[in-house]
C-alpha cells in the first residue's frame, strides 16, 4: 500500500513537472521570470520532502557563481541606464539557477522514457509559441522600417531574429524524428517531420536564416552520431553516406536549375548575400575580433566594440563583453562539462539510442544559435532553455552511470 502510494505521489510530481515546462517554453501569459522562480521553489521544496534529499553538483555551483557574478556587474554598469531602468536582478539570476536544480531533481531516478518526455516537453511547448507569434505576423506583419512585430503574449516588440529561436528546439528534433521513422513510429517520427518542415517555412516566409541553418547542423550532428553508432557497420554507413549525396545533389539541382524560381526569391538572395552572407557572414569576424579583445577588455561594461559594432552575435562572448572575462569564464567551465556529458550519453550503451538522438542534436541546435545570436543581453529568457536541457542532459547520464534508475 505505501509503495503504490508513493508511486502516485511520485508520478503526480512528474506530471507537474512536465506541465511547467511546458507552459514555461511556450510562454503561457508571457515570460514572467517572478512566477518561474517561485513555481520552481515549491516543486524543489515538494522534491525534497518526497526524495528526502538535493541533487547538487560541481556543474550546478559553477552555475550559480556564473549567474549571481552576471547578475551583479551587470547591475553595476547598467543598471543606472535609461534603457535598463527596469532590469532587475533577480530577473536575471535566479530562473536559470533554479530551473537546472529543479530539472535535475524532475530527471533523478526516473526511467529514460521520462526523460524523453521533459525533452519534448520543452521542444512541442517552444513550437507552439513560435506558431502563436507566426500568427501574430501574419495578421500585422513588419513594423514599417524593420523586421520587428509584437510578441504575442505581451504584445511587445521583437526583432524576427529572436522570433527565431523558438523554432530552433523543433527542427533539433531532426535526428530523432528519422530515427522514430526506423524504429516504425510512424506517427511519432512523421508528425515531427511535418513540424520541422513548418517551422522552416513559416521562418523562410518572414526571411529568417538562422532556423534553416540550424536544422542542417542538427542533422549533420545527427549523422555524425549516426557513423559512431554504427562504426562497424558498414552496410550502414554505405547507406547514410547515399543519402547525404542525395541529398546534396537534390539541393543543388533545386539551386542550380532555379526549380521554382528559387534563385530569384528574397529568402534566397538575403540568405547568400545579408551581412556576407552564411560562410563569409559579419558575425564571424565580430566573434574572432571580440576573442582578440577579450585580454583587453577583461573588466567588461561594453567596451569592445568587434567589428565595429557594439555587441557581439554570441552569448558567451556579449556576457564577457557586457560583465567581464571571469563570467566568460565560468561560462566557459559549463561549457566543457555539458561536452563531457554529451561524450558520455553517446558512449554509454545503457542509455537508449532514440534518447541520443533527440538530446545530442537538441543541445547542438541550442548552441548553435547562441553561438551565433546575443541570446538576451542581460535577460535569462534564452539562456534559461540551454540550461534545461543542459540539467536533464546531466542528470541523464548520472543515472546511467550510477545505475541509479527508478523503477516507477
Amino acid at each position: 500500500m505505501v509503495q503504490k502510494v508513493a508511486k502516485t505521489v511520485n508520478l503526480i510530481y512528474y506530471f507537474a513537472g512536465l506541465i511547467m515546462l511546458f507552459l514555461i517554453a511556450m510562454h503561457f501569459q508571457g515570460y514572467a521570470e517572478e512566477d518561474i522562480a517561485k513555481w520552481a521553489v515549491i516543486l524543489l521544496i515538494i522534491s525534497v520532502i518526497i526524495n528526502r534529499r538535493l541533487e547538487l553538483d560541481l556543474e550546478f555551483i559553477v552555475l550559480l557563481c556564473t549567474m549571481i557574478l552576471y547578475g551583479l556587474i551587470f547591475k553595476y554598469y547598467y543598471s543606472g541606464t535609461e534603457y535598463w531602468q527596469n532590469w532587475h536582478f533577480k530577473n536575471a539570476v535566479w530562473p536559470p539557477v533554479l530551473m537546472y536544480l529543479l530539472c535535475r531533481q524532475l530527471s533523478w531516478k526516473q526511467k529514460q522514457i521520462k526523460i524523453e518526455g521533459l525533452l519534448l516537453a520543452v521542444c512541442f511547448g517552444t513550437f507552439v509559441y513560435s506558431i502563436l507569434n507566426h500568427i501574430v505576423y501574419v495578421q500585422d506583419g513588419f513594423f514599417p522600417g524593420g523586421r520587428s512585430w509584437n510578441e504575442f503574449w505581451t504584445h511587445s516588440a521583437r526583432y524576427a531574429t529572436e522570433f527565431s529561436y523558438w523554432g530552433i528546439f523543433i527542427v533539433g528534433l531532426s535526428g530523432y524524428a528519422l530515427y522514430c521513422l526506423a524504429e516504425k513510429k510512424w506517427i511519432q517520427g512523421g508528425v515531427i517531420c511535418v513540424l520541422i518542415g513548418l517551422e522552416n517555412y513559416i521562418q523562410i516566409i518572414v526571411d529568417n536564416r538562422m532556423v534553416l541553418m540550424v536544422t542542417v547542423i542538427a542533422s549533420a550532428v545527427s549523422a555524425v552520431l549516426f557513423l559512431y553508432l554504427n562504426r562497424h557497420d558498414r552496410k550502414k554507413i554505405k547507406i547514410l553516406c547515399i543519402g547525404i549525396v542525395l541529398v546534396i545533389a537534390a539541393a543543388l539541382a533545386i539551386i542550380i536549375g532555379n526549380v521554382g524560381g528559387v534563385r530569384d526569391s528574397a529568402f534566397f538572395i538575403h540568405f547568400t548575400t545579408r551581412d556576407g552572407g552564411i560562410l563569409g557572414n559579419i558575425r564571424f569576424q565580430m566573434i574572432w575580433d571580440a576573442i582578440c579583445k577579450l585580454p583587453s577588455h577583461w573588466k567588461g561594461g561594453g567596451t569592445m566594440y568587434p567589428a565595429g559594432h557594439s555587441c557581439v552575435h554570441n552569448y558567451w562572448l556579449q556576457a564577457a563583453n557586457d560583465t567581464g572575462i571571469f563570467t566568460f569564464i565560468l561560462w566557459m567551465i559549463f561549457n566543457i562539462s555539458m561536452i563531457i556529458s554529451v561524450i558520455k550519453c553517446a558512449i554509454n550503451p545503457k542509455i537508449n539510442i532514440r534518447l541520443k538522438f533527440l538530446v545530442i542534436p537538441l543541445i547542438s541546435a541550442v548552441v548553435a544559435y547562441l553561438s551565433m545570436e546575443i541570446g538576451g543581453q542581460g535577460a535569462s529568457e534564452y539562456i534559461l532553455f540551454y540550461v534545461i536541457i543542459a540539467a536533464i542532459l546531466r542528470q541523464l547520464v548520472k543515472n546511467e552511470n550510477q545505475g541509479c534508475r527508478d523503477s516507477l
